[in-house]
């Protein structure tokens, strides 16, 4: 059985911002299977690169995690 959750954007940013007080945090994000961000929160703002970056490695990790079943 799948289960779904939802959280708002105003609760999600709230619970990100937590995590990325931790020392030596810099971004947080929460991407998709198909590596689309769905929330972030960081201390500077993302480059089209890093975000293309945390895209291929959340696609590889997905991909994998598929692979083992």
């Amino acid at each position: 059985m799948i289960q779904c959750y939802t959280i708002s954007a105003e609760a999600s940013q709230k619970l990100l911002r937590k995590v990325a007080d931790v020392p030596g945090v810099r971004h947080v994000a929460v991407l998709d299977a198909v590596g689309l961000c769905l929330a972030h929160t960081g201390h500077e703002p993302v480059s089209p690169m890093l975000l293309s970056d945390w895209t291929v490695v959340a696609r590889a990790a997905f991909a994998a995690c598929d692979d083992l079943g």
